[in-house]
């Protein structure tokens, strides 16, 4: 072996309730090769759900993407119990195990967690000390032979979704949010959470004829001063149900900073996403029993028609509201 080359090594991560040994379940594995570079790949109760696919960061000052050497490993068990005012369950209470791997290369140190549970699996990159994140390496591969919905990317996320094999799809960039159903049964929703501002959201780069969707980040380098942790990146796992139930980009997100929340309440409201912009809700605000609608949600872009200058936007969801409603429009 070159004096140069890393120690191979496989760390698996493990959903809890499940035998640490064999194949239930979802099962997380982080792989270093002899260029010490990593993957990720999954599997679920025995059959695969990602094929292993490279995973790592690329700052300014180190490249966390070859070279590594493996340095500790520890693993965790995570508790969620927090309640919501909507959603898909008002009161969550989930278990997952957090799995921190640290690698080396030279002095600088990366921790790469990975958090397993009966959902699915969530991704991210500890820093101990500040950095300039020039790219992601983080990677999901799909069979190619499975169906994907997608859709190309746009800033405004309104393309729409298509349905094809892995393998018809075209060169490009796609939103972070896509469904792949696997002939072995397996289901897997990509997506990210903890996007809060501190680190860069993304979406899918990709290339025809491979299975492999690589994250791409919006901001062309993301500086940070002192030790951080990027988003994650999530993939939930499992049945259709599974899936579709799955509450696992809630969890990983951080806590809510709105301590009181008794000023949100349900209650009837018109969407009005229809053509026409601002005219047509003007249009719906006069309808019939228009004004005992508790609120109709506006999308503030709506009123771009009514610009330049963020004022003017302003006043055009006070006069979208009408005058019943324009404390809560205007502010």
């Amino acid at each position: 072996m070159p004096a140069s080359a890393a120690t191979p090594g496989t760390w698996t991560s493990v959903q809890p309730g499940v035998p640490q040994t064999g194949c239930d379940g979802v099962r997380a594995t982080v792989a270093l090769d002899a260029n010490g570079a990593l993957s990720l790949g999954a599997t679920w109760n025995c059959g695969e759900a990602l094929k292993p696919a490279p995973i790592g960061l690329v700052t300014s000052q180190v490249d966390y993407t070859t070279g590594l050497e493996f340095v500790s490993r520890t693993d965790s068990p995570i508790s969620y119990n927090y309640q919501v005012m909507a959603g898909k369950s008002r009161v969550r209470a989930r278990s997952a195990t957090e799995t921190r791997l640290v690698f080396a290369k030279g002095s600088a140190r990366m921790t790469v967690h990975v958090r397993t549970s009966a959902e699915g699996l969530a991704l991210r990159y500890e820093m101990p000390s500040g950095a300039t994140v020039l790219r992601e390496a983080t990677s999901f591969e799909l069979p190619t032979d499975a169906q994907l919905s997608r859709q190309v990317f746009s800033p405004d996320h309104e393309t729409g979704y298509v349905t094809s094999p892995v393998a018809d799809v075209a060169t490009g960039s796609y939103d972070m949010g896509m469904f792949a159903q696997h002939t072995n049964g397996a289901r897997v929703l990509l997506a990210e959470s903890g996007v809060d501002g501190g680190y860069s959201g993304g979406r899918f780069t990709h290339t025809q004829g491979t299975g492999r969707f690589t994250v791409a980040l919006a901001d062309g380098q993301i500086a940070r001063s002192g030790a951080f942790t990027t988003a994650w990146r999530t993939a939930a796992i499992g049945s259709t149900a599974t899936v579709v139930e799955s509450t696992l980009v809630d969890d990983v997100a951080p806590a809510s900073k709105i301590s009181d929340t008794s000023w949100i309440k349900p209650g009837v409201a018109a969407w009005p996403w229809l053509d026409g912009m601002a005219a047509t809700q003007r249009d719906l605000n006069k309808l019939p029993g228009g004004r005992r609608m508790e609120g109709r949600p506006v999308d503030h872009s709506r009123a771009r028609d009514l610009r330049p200058g963020a004022r003017r936007a302003d006043h055009a969801l006070v006069s979208l509201a009408g005058p019943g409603h324009r404390r809560r429009a205007g502010g």
